[in-house]
């Protein structure tokens, strides 16, 4: 065969094997894309962590199977259980030596009643050995929860402890038992109270910066005071622009929330129980953090609110900003650039969206740029949480997150625009809404199903 025949057929095979290799790629990546979207979609909303206090008996299987996690991670990030199951080893260790023992005496008292005479026999001897029973979890122990990935109707408030506050005091203001009290906190069976010491913040004074600091003992600066659930919890039905409530709860007393109107203040049980989440988020991470202003929820029974056109189901609440001067606690009050603190605003938007129960955010585009530019800064400790939150949410209720009109975004960019609305995204968390430079306003999903109604208030 001639050299150039020889030479075509070889480039014709580079050719065939190169364009070969092109599709394999193609397909491998399209095969990664679909597995990689099967897994977001599979993938658990995980909760914040939380202190369970057990009933009498309760196993910690039971535990496990109500908060979604496995018995080895449950028992690895619990004190409790890990000394409940050491201390049943020692037992199962004593019974089988026990056990041993009383087969050894009855083996030899069995042979002696066999070589005794007939007349002088007695009863035929029987095994004598009574087990040590496994210890079980008494009432209001604590039993920390580290993952949780199934919706839990716990509800903590925070208290802060700027001068001390005894265990005895926190329980009868509140109205639940001191075992509770103790078990949140854990502390000690006997332990009345925490104490704290005031010391003067070191540097130069600055706005936004407390000027005392409060030590307490072994570093607490807060407690933490489980509230009661009712029996009978809020329910929605409709649309939050045309619906009515059924069970309305009304905002408990809770330190650290001021609602303007009483009769104003009902919503479903997790709208309740999230929003005293999130303000005691902020409490826990920012000390003399001040009163958030709660405005209109819903009406007992749900209906028509004037002025707004949601509120009808007990699924919308406003907001007001934290600001770093005091401002009056009867109204919301304008956030502007120098007035807003966007650490403990960006704190309690970030524990709502955590819960993966709200369904969108109303707040103002310039209050919105101002967030956008805070949290854009903190790569470091809010990159991780926010590419894994909007994955696992656009891939559940809110469609895939889509590309940005932004040619040369990073992920980290996509992710913080695809939560505040930017122009490419627009089925953001974060949206705009005329009228919310003063509050925010937060849709809820009902309990158990997505929600309908998807129109600003």
């Amino acid at each position: 065969m001639p050299a150039r025949v020889v030479s075509t057929v070889a480039v014709g095979r580079d050719r065939a094997t190169s364009a070969l290799g092109v599709a394999s790629a193609v397909v491998l990546c399209v095969i990664a894309a679909l597995a990689t979207e099967v897994h977001a979609r599979g993938r658990p909303i995980v909760g914040p962590p939380l202190v369970h206090c057990t009933e009498k008996g309760e196993t910690p299987q039971h535990i496990a199977r109500r908060y979604g996690v496995r018995l080895k991670d449950l028992v690895r990030g619990s004190g409790t259980l890990q000394r409940l199951q050491a201390d049943n080893r020692k037992r199962k260790r004593k019974n089988e030596i026990a056990k041993v023992r009383a087969q050894s005496r009855h083996h030899a008292a069995l042979k002696r009643w066999k070589l005794a005479p007939r007349r002088k026999r007695g009863p035929r001897p029987k095994l004598k050995f009574s087990p040590l029973s496994p210890q079980v979890l008494g009432l209001h122990e604590p039993v920390r929860v580290m993952r949780p990935t199934r919706l839990h109707e716990v509800r903590d408030a925070v208290l802060r402890l700027h001068r001390g506050a005894r265990v005895a005091w926190v329980a009868k203001t509140f109205g639940v038992p001191e075992s509770i009290v103790r078990c949140v906190n854990m502390l000690k069976p006997r332990a009345q109270g925490v104490g704290c010491k005031r010391s003067k913040a070191p540097g130069k004074r600055r706005r936004g910066v407390p000027r005392f600091r409060y030590r307490c003992d072994g570093g607490r600066n807060a407690l933490l005071v489980r509230l009661s659930i009712p029996k009978s919890r809020g329910r929605s039905t409709g649309r939050p622009t045309g619906g009515s409530l059924r069970h309305g709860e009304a905002m408990p007393r809770v330190p650290g929330i001021i609602v303007k109107q009483k009769q104003h203040g009902f919503g479903t049980t997790h709208l309740v129980s999230r929003l005293i989440d999130a303000v005691g988020q902020v409490h826990k991470r920012y000390a003399e953090t001040p009163d958030l202003v709660v405005g209109d929820l819903s009406r007992q029974r749900g209906g028509r609110l004037n002025p707004h056109k949601s509120h009808q189901n007990g699924l919308d609440a406003d907001i007001g900003y934290y600001h770093l001067d005091p401002v009056p606690t009867d109204r919301f009050t304008l956030a502007t650039a120098k007035n807003l603190d966007l650490g403990r605003t960006w704190t309690l938007v970030k524990r709502l969206l955590e819960s993966g129960e709200v369904q969108y955010i109303f707040m103002s585009t310039s209050i919105q740029q101002l967030l956008r530019a805070y949290v854009l800064k903190r790569r470091r400790v809010d990159g991780a949480w926010c590419l894994r939150l909007v994955r696992a949410l656009s891939a559940r209720r809110y469609g895939s997150l889509g590309k940005s009109r932004r040619p040369r975004a990073s992920g980290w960019e996509r992710c913080v625009l695809r939560t505040f609305g930017y122009r490419g995204h627009t089925n953001a968390l974060i949206r705009h809404a005329g009228g919310h430079d003063d509050h925010l306003h937060v849709r809820f999903f009902p309990h158990g199903r997505r929600a309908r109604g998807s129109g600003a208030p």
